[in-house]
């Protein structure tokens, strides 16, 4: 049976490559040529989704067609219908299976028994993970439009987004740029957003640096410490225009 499905599913993905090269090269001549009208290339992609459905649906068919008529074929004790150990039909739960991965009961693959220790951490692992997305998204959502902020207080420049990012006593500072322009940077560690640079950069003329700014700005402070360089940026040109003259009278 497992011989049956791998030839099937063999021919299936054979036959799936083929519709995605011939997709390809209509995309192709579509994107580059417009030798192909918008109204063909829809009609292409409708084709093609159909197609592709098709083979997928058909060669699950197959599959079972093939291994009903191999079953009628041996005897009841070789051959058992385990539809009692899939729950709904997808879950595989079977605690006389001591397997923890078993093959897919739809396509290729492998799942696993949920009747075993391995299968339910492993089925654990995936809705914690599926269930972080959302969350994952929440973050990411005020990672972006939470806008960052500079302070000067206590003697320390203070630079806040979701929490305190960087506390920096005053007299640590050697050192103070102002910059009209971001040089090239690209990220080692941290965010790297379309308004927000945070963590560790490589800048071009600095090296390794950590970087906390919006590169959307015109205005940026490199502090120079005996440790560390900081590149830094307000949510504002304006702003990081009066933290950058707050700095001047307190670090010479």
């Amino acid at each position: 049976m497992t011989r049956i499905r791998r030839k099937a599913w063999n021919d299936c993905f054979l036959s799936l490559a083929v519709c995605n090269t011939v997709y390809v090269v209509i995309t192709y001549f579509y994107l580059n040529n417009k030798m192909i009208s918008t109204m063909s290339f829809m009609l292409s992609t409708m084709i093609y989704s159909v197609v592709i459905v098709f083979i997928s649906i058909y060669s699950e068919l197959k599959v079972r067609k093939l291994q009903r008529k191999y079953s009628m074929d041996q005897p009841m004790d070789v051959v058992v219908d385990d539809d009692s150990n899939w729950i709904f039909g997808m879950l595989y739960y079977n605690p006389r299976d001591k397997h923890t991965l078993i093959a897919k009961r739809v396509g290729m693959g492998t799942t696993c028994n949920l009747a075993t220790k391995a299968g339910k951490v492993l089925a654990g692992f995936v809705i914690i993970a599926l269930l972080s997305i959302p969350l994952s998204c929440v973050w990411i959502f005020f990672e972006e439009f939470t806008p960052i902020s500079l302070q000067v207080e206590n003697h320390e420049l203070i630079a806040t987004h979701l929490k305190e990012e960087y506390k920096i006593p005053l007299d640590e500072i050697i050192e103070i740029e102002y910059l009209t322009s971001l040089p090239r940077t690209s990220k080692n560690v941290g965010t790297g957003l379309d308004n927000l640079y945070k963590g560790d950069f490589s800048v071009k003329g600095y090296g390794s640096c950590e970087v906390f700014l919006n590169p959307e700005t015109e205005a940026f402070l490199v502090l120079h410490t005996k440790e560390e360089t900081y590149i830094f940026s307000d949510e504002t040109t304006e702003k990081t225009i009066e933290v950058y003259k707050k700095l001047k009278e307190v670090v010479q």
